[in-house]
């Protein structure tokens, strides 16, 4: 009896060392074959229009398992803000060099230097290597060409309000997201003034109330491209790559305003959040996600203008010469923006917004 027990217990442990085993070589198969373990929470604003399944059916051939949970750029960037102590995430992406320098000076992102860190300009990513840059965004005006013409055009966003033939004519997003405070950004540069409130002198908020106030406000989920499409409202602010999305979309030509000061470029970054419980597999993400192969073929799905040089050249046509017609740039001092930007908006929304 006694020796049967002993049988049987070395049959036990031996077909237990054989499913470890047999367990083992699986997982060491699976990390050979570049399969990651950890499932990854990557929050984006820049997931709509299909990129969020594009990314995930990508990332999942490449062995990663990830949960993309889209939004808004100024409801990504708050729910980062309030989660910092306890994330949901382990990456993010879309948001704007504002965005994530605020991510950094709230000890939010984790450092890492990705290995294709030498193709992105020192200009479109942190000296820090806490964030870099994937693609190139210029915030531009587009209107319905069947309204303007080149000439009948605005050729600067002060035009907008400075002259009554376009009030009420053009469209502004809500003043949360990167894009609205890109555009305010860019005519508050005009307007510095160290003795003025919140930097900007008076002369200055009297044009940025004079914009709110001769603009329409869509409001949330108003399609705003078909409001251009229909001539109600006919000029949109936009990003570089939704011109190209839009414009196949809606089967439609947009008309471009290309001011002389240049136009505000952002660059959508890509980061590691602080806090995640899987730091190496959010890694391995970034490495893979903001490599020239990826954002290649990124920028030939959704018209995107890399950041990535090396991509930048298998863009599409089309961003390519977007790229090149808009490729002055107005300089603006994020630094300053970044400081006072929360403010000039609280202002805006309590005495401008009617």
């Amino acid at each position: 009896m006694k020796k049967s027990l002993q049988i049987m217990l070395m049959l036990i442990i031996a077909a237990s060392m054989s499913l470890y085993a047999g367990g083992q070589t699986e997982m060491d198969e699976a990390e050979d074959q570049g399969m990651h373990k950890d499932k990854l929470v990557i929050y984006t604003n820049s997931g709509s229009n299909g990129r969020d399944q594009w990314i995930t059916d990508l990332a999942n051939q490449n062995g990663f398992n990830i949960t993309v949970v889209e939004g808004g750029g100024g409801d990504i960037f708050n729910r980062l803000i309030a989660e910092k102590n306890s994330p949901i995430a382990d990456v993010a992406f879309g948001l704007n060099m504002l965005n994530f320098a605020e991510l950094k000076k709230q000890d939010i992102l984790m450092k890492y230097k990705p290995d294709w860190a030498s193709e992105v300009d020192s200009s479109m990513k942190d000296a820090d290597d806490y964030y870099h840059g994937i693609v190139k965004q210029a915030i531009v005006l587009v209107y319905n060409p069947d309204v303007y013409t080149k000439e009948t055009a605005p050729k600067d966003w002060p035009d907008l309000w400075q002259k009554s033939e376009y009030h009420g004519q053009y469209n502004i997003f809500g003043l949360g997201g990167g894009t609205s405070r890109t555009v305010l950004a860019s005519i508050a540069m005009r307007y510095l003034d160290s003795n003025g409130e919140l930097g900007i002198s008076a002369e200055g908020w009297e044009e940025i109330k004079q914009y709110i106030q001769n603009g329409y406000m869509n409001a949330d989920g108003e399609d705003y491209i078909q409001n251009l499409v229909d001539k109600k409202i006919p000029m949109t602010m936009l990003w570089g790559s939704g011109v190209i999305d839009k414009q196949e979309a809606y089967s439609t030509v947009l008309g471009v305003m290309s001011p002389e000061i240049g136009v505000p470029f952002v660059v959508e970054q890509v980061g590691v959040l602080e806090g995640t419980d899987s730091p190496d597999t959010a890694k391995a993400f970034v490495n893979w996600f903001g490599s020239s192969e990826v954002q290649a073929a990124w920028a030939q799905e959704f018209g995107t203008a890399p950041a990535n040089s090396v991509s930048m050249k298998s863009a599409k046509a089309e961003a390519v010469e977007l790229d090149k017609v808009l490729s002055k740039a107005q300089y603006i001092d994020w630094a300053f923006v970044l400081e006072n930007v929360n403010q000039w908006v609280e202002k805006i929304e309590l005495e401008f917004v009617e």
